[in-house]
C-alpha cells in the first residue's frame, strides 16, 4: 500500500469567552495503536477506515473498496482475490476528486461516482480494471445515482440524475442509460474538449443511450429495478403521500400499493413483483414478503419476527440474484439463512471467531469462496477470504489497526419502557472503573436520525467518550428503525414522544446505581441535536449540560424554511401532512419545540453548527443562541468557518469532538469526582 499524504485541515473556531485550546496534531500516517501507556488520541476513534464498503465482482475474481487518500479525500483499490499477495490497484482521481461510491458493471468495469470537496463538482467514471484502472468520465457536472445494471448489457448501467446535465437530455429526476463503452478522453474535436458547460454537455450527451418517461409534476423520491437489472419501479412523494409507480410499455402506472402501511425493500423474482415490509397488522411486527405491484396484492412470507420488523439487508448470489439470506438488525447483528449448507458455514466461521459477529456472503458463482466481515463492540471490522474446500482463511484488511482491542470498552445491551408500556432496546458503554461505589458522570447520545437505529457493534464515537471517563447510553427511541409496529404510523413525527423516551431510557440507566444521578449531560448532532435541547429545556432537573450540534429547535420556523424549497424537497409535505399548517396547530409546534422553552433552562448548553450548512440549519442555531442569550442561559458556541463543508473536513471534527469534551469535563467534573 502506497503512504497516504498527510494533509491537516483544522477548523478555525470561535469559542465564546475567549477560551484558548490546542487543537490535537493529526497523524493518518500512522496504523500502529499508541502504547498502552499514553492517552488514546481523539482522532483514533474517528479516523475514516482503511477499508470501506467491499464489494467483489460477480465472477468472484477481484474485490473493491473505498480507501482514504488523506484526511479528506478517497480513493479506490481493487485486490485481486486469486492472488492476494498481489499489489493492490489504486485509483485516485485527479482534480481533488474523491471517490463516493462504486458498483461493479461487469468483472472488469467499475461505475465510480466522484465529487470534489474544494469545487462542489461532480462526475460520474468509468473504470477497468484490466487497464491498471485506467479511468474516464461518462457523466461531468451532474450527481447521479445507481438504478439497475441491466444483465442483458452491463455496459449500460441506468442511473438516477439527481443535478441536472443538461436540458431536455438528463434532467433532475430523470432516470438515463449510458453507454461506458464511450471514451471520449482520445478525442480532439473542439467541441468536446475544454471545462465549459457547453462542451460538458455534448460529452454527456454522447453517453447517453437512453432515456426513460419522466413523472410529470410528481416528486421522485427514487427508482428501482427489477431481477434483471431493468429500470421497473418509481418511488415518488406528493404532499406528502408516498407513492409507488409501475413502468409498463414504456408508461409509468401507479400501484395500488398503501406506503402508509407497506415499505418497499427491494425487487422481487418476477416481472412486477416487490418485496416489501407490511402491511401493517395491529400489536405484531410486519413480515417480509412478497407482493405483486401491479395489483397491489400480497404474496408468500419470506420472514416473520416475533419481536422486529426487518431492518438489514437483503444477501442475494451474485450471479443469478437469488435471495439467499438477510441480515437482521435485532438487540445485536444476525445473519438468517435459507439453506442447510449456509447455516452450516455460519455456524463453522462463527466457530472460529468466538464472541465476535461474522457476516459471510459468498465471493464467487461457485460458493467454494466466502467473504466475511468480523468484528464486534471492541474490534473495528476485519475482513477476511474463507476458501471452503481447502479449509483456509486468509486475512484481506484489518480496517482500523491503530484501535487496540484491549483498551475498548464493552457496549451493553438494556430494555426501558415507554409511557405506553413498549419495550425498547439501548446500549451502554461503561468507562473504566465504573461502579455503584463509585457512580461515573453519563452521556445520553441518541442518534442523528429520527428513523436511524443504533445496534451493538464497534462505535467510535461511544468508544471517544467513554475513553474520557464518561458512561455513555444510545436509546432506540420510537421510530428507530424496527420498532414501528409498536406505534401508530403517525408516531414516525411525534417528536415530542421521542424525547420521551430518551428521558425514559436515562431514568432506567439511573436505577443502575452505576451513574451518578447529578453528573448527565445529552449530546447530539442533527436530530439528536434536537432532543439534546428538548431534554434540557423539558427536563430541567435532568441534566447537568447540553451539547447540540448543528439540530432543529422550532419546528414551525423549520417549516416555514422549508415552504421555500417545497418543489424540489418532500421534507415540507410530510410534515405538513403530518404535523399540519403552523397556525391550525400552532400549540402542537410550540409544545414540541425547545426554542419556544428556553425560558426553562437552567443549564450550560454547547451550540455547534456549520456557517456553510444549509442556509436553515445555520438559521435555527443563531436563533437558539438569541433565545439563550435574551435568557441568560450560560452558553459556548462553535463555528466551523473551513471551506464548505465545514465539519466534513476531518481536522474539524477532531477539534470539535475535543471541545465537546472539554465543555463536559467542565461541567461534569473529572470522572472520578462522583458524588457521594
Amino acid at each position: 500500500m502506497p503512504r497516504v499524504t498527510l494533509r491537516t485541515i483544522l477548523a478555525t473556531v470561535m469559542f465564546a469567552g475567549g477560551v484558548c485550546f490546542a487543537a490535537e496534531k493529526i497523524d493518518l500516517s500512522r496504523v500502529a495503536p499508541v502504547s498502552a501507556d499514553q492517552p488514546i488520541p481523539t482522532q483514533d476513534f474517528l479516523r475514516p477506515a482503511l477499508f470501506q464498503r467491499p464489494e467483489p465482482n460477480d465472477g468472484g475474481t477481484h474485490l473493491a473498496a473505498l480507501v482514504p487518500l488523506a484526511a479528506d479525500k478517497t480513493g479506490l483499490i481493487v485486490i485481486d482475490l486469486r492472488n492476494l499477495e498481489a499489489k493492490p490497484m489504486l485509483l485516485s482521481l485527479s482534480h481533488e476528486y474523491s471517490v463516493d461510491t462504486f458498483d461493479w458493471l461487469t468483472d472488469d468495469r467499475l461505475l465510480c461516482h466522484a465529487s470534489s470537496r474544494e469545487s462542489g463538482d461532480v462526475g460520474t467514471f468509468v473504470a477497468h480494471v484490466s487497464r491498471g484502472l485506467g479511468n474516464y468520465p461518462v457523466i461531468e457536472g451532474a450527481g447521479t445515482s445507481l438504478v439497475g445494471v441491466p444483465d442483458a448489457r452491463k455496459e449500460r448501467p441506468q442511473l438516477m440524475v439527481r443535478w441536472d446535465i443538461a436540458e431536455g437530455h438528463g434532467r433532475k429526476g430523470h432516470v438515463i442509460e449510458v453507454n461506458t463503452d464511450v471514451d471520449l478522453s482520445v478525442k480532439q474535436d473542439t467541441e468536446l474538449t475544454g471545462n465549459s458547460s457547453q462542451a460538458r454537455r455534448n460529452r454527456n450527451d454522447l453517453h447517453i443511450a437512453a432515456t426513460f418517461p419522466d413523472l410529470g409534476s410528481l416528486f421522485e423520491t427514487g427508482f428501482l429495478s427489477d431481477k434483471a437489472g431493468e429500470l421497473a419501479f418509481a418511488l415518488t412523494m406528493d404532499d406528502g403521500v408516498a407513492k409507488v409507480h409501475h413502468l409498463v410499455s414504456d408508461k409509468w402506472k401507479e400501484c395500488p400499493i398503501d406506503l402508509d402501511s407497506t415499505e418497499i425493500v427491494s425487487y422481487g423474482d418476477k416481472p412486477g413483483e416487490l418485496i416489501v415490509l407490511g402491511p401493517r397488522q395491529p400489536g405484531k411486527p410486519r413480515a417480509l414478503r412478497y407482493m405483486d405491484a401491479p395489483s397491489g396484492t400480497s404474496g408468500d412470507v419470506i420472514w416473520e419476527d416475533p419481536g422486529y420488523e426487518f431492518n438489514g439487508w437483503l444477501i442475494r448470489d451474485p450471479r443469478t440474484h437469488q435471495l439467499l439470506g438477510l441480515g437482521l438488525a435485532r438487540t445485536g447483528p444476525v445473519t438468517v439463512w435459507f439453506s442447510e449448507q449456509y447455516r452450516s458455514v455460519q455456524k463453522f466461521l462463527e466457530g472460529n471467531f468466538p464472541g465476535k459477529v461474522v457476516r459471510p456472503w459468498p465471493a464467487d458463482p461457485t460458493g467454494s469462496n466466502i467473504f466475511l466481515e468480523v468484528y464486534s463492540d471492541r474490534q473495528p471490522s476485519i475482513f477476511y477470504l474463507a476458501n471452503l474446500e481447502k479449509k483456509t482463511l486468509s486475512v484481506i484488511k484489518n480496517s482500523a489497526p491503530w484501535i487496540d482491542p484491549q483498551r475498548m470498552l464493552p457496549m451493553s445491551a438494556m430494555k426501558f419502557r415507554t409511557a405506553e408500556g413498549a419495550k425498547l432496546d439501548a446500549y451502554v458503554t461503561l468507562p473504566v472503573g465504573a461502579s455503584k461505589e463509585k457512580p461515573v458522570p453519563l452521556i445520553v447520545l441518541p442518534h442523528a436520525s429520527p428513523w436511524g437505529r443504533d445496534t451493538l457493534g464497534f462505535d467510535g464515537e461511544a468508544q471517544f467518550f467513554a475513553s474520557r471517563g464518561f458512561a455513555v447510553l444510545q436509546p432506540n427511541y420510537r421510530g428507530s428503525a424496527g420498532t414501528d409496529w409498536m406505534f401508530p404510523y403517525e408516531d414516525r413525527w411525534a417528536f415530542r414522544k421521542m424525547h420521551d423516551d430518551v428521558t425514559a431510557a436515562t431514568r432506567t440507566v439511573l436505577k443502575t446505581g452505576l451513574i451518578d444521578p447529578d453528573r448527565v449531560a445529552i449530546v447530539g448532532w442533527r436530530f439528536g441535536g434536537y432532543l439534546a435541547m428538548a431534554g434540557v429545556a423539558f427536563e430541567p432537573s435532568l441534566y447537568r449540560c447540553a451539547a447540540t450540534v448543528s439540530g432543529t429547535f422550532d419546528w414551525a420556523e423549520r417549516l416555514e424554511e422549508l415552504r421555500i424549497t417545497r418543489f424540489d424537497d418532500p421534507e415540507y409535505g410530510q410534515l405538513t401532512r403530518w404535523l399540519g399548517s403552523t397556525k391550525e396547530q400552532a400549540e402542537r409546534y410550540a409544545a414540541m419545540s425547545p426554542a419556544r422553552h428556553v425560558g426553562q433552562v437552567r443549564v450550560p448548553v454547547l451550540v455547534a453548527y456549520d456557517k456553510d450548512d444549509r442556509p436553515l440549519v445555520v438559521n435555527e442555531s443563531r436563533r437558539l443562541i438569541d433565545a439563550l442569550k435574551k435568557y441568560d442561559v450560560p452558553h459556548t458556541v462553535i463555528t466551523a468557518t473551513g471551506e464548505n463543508p465545514g465539519w466534513g473536513h476531518f481536522g474539524e471534527q477532531v477539534e470539535l469532538y475535543d471541545r465537546i469534551a472539554a465543555f463536559l469535563h467542565k461541567h461534569l467534573g473529572p470522572a472520578d469526582s462522583a458524588a457521594k
